[in-house]
């Protein structure tokens, strides 16, 4: 008969509290990583919801001025009259920062103005007329500008640098 010999009989206490140490480190490193990731994750959706945001509200304020048979340019707005449709009635549109906010209004209906950009900082708009001079002010019968530059600095969220962005769009003289 055989006898047992002493060792043969499985891990000692020592051996399964190692390997249940090193367990435990390969868990946290992998939880933290996890961690990491989700967040990663949850920044780049923000920053691209962000984004697309920017992009509408470049692309309307564009559609807008491209549009436009007529331009109204103070120290607080920008107002546009174009027609929606070819054989629409004349809509103005404008376009001013209220609080934090770009936002575009209908002028002639009594309805809330669809907020376009937020986070904003300042909003300035000029006007290029014909001798090539940028101008801050331009009334509604000085005719059509030869192009509008809009400049925006807003604060992104989560605690980014502010971001200037500025367009210039060249305004298309009515037929």
């Amino acid at each position: 008969m055989k006898s047992a010999v002493r060792g043969d009989a499985g891990f000692t206490l020592v051996e399964v509290l190692v390997a249940l140490s090193l367990l435990a480190l390969i868990s946290l490193a992998g939880l933290a990583m996890l961690t990491g990731l989700v967040g990663t994750s949850d920044r780049t959706d923000e920053t691209l919801q962000e984004l697309s945001q920017t992009q509408r509200a470049i692309f309307v304020l564009t559609r807008d001025i491209d549009d436009a048979k007529s331009v109204r340019l103070d120290d607080q707005s920008l107002t546009l009259t174009r027609r929606i449709g070819s054989a629409g009635a004349p809509v103005k549109f404008s376009y001013s920062q209220a609080q934090s906010r770009l936002e575009r209004r209908i002028v002639q209906a009594d309805a809330e103005p669809q907020g376009l950009l937020s986070g904003i900082k300042s909003l300035q708009w000029r006007a290029l007329d014909a001798e090539g001079a940028w101008r801050t002010i331009w009334p509604e019968d000085a005719g059509q500008p030869r192009a509008i530059a809009i400049s925006i600095t807003f604060q992104p969220k989560g605690g980014a640098a502010p971001v200037v962005l500025e367009r210039v769009v060249r305004c298309i003289s009515p037929p």
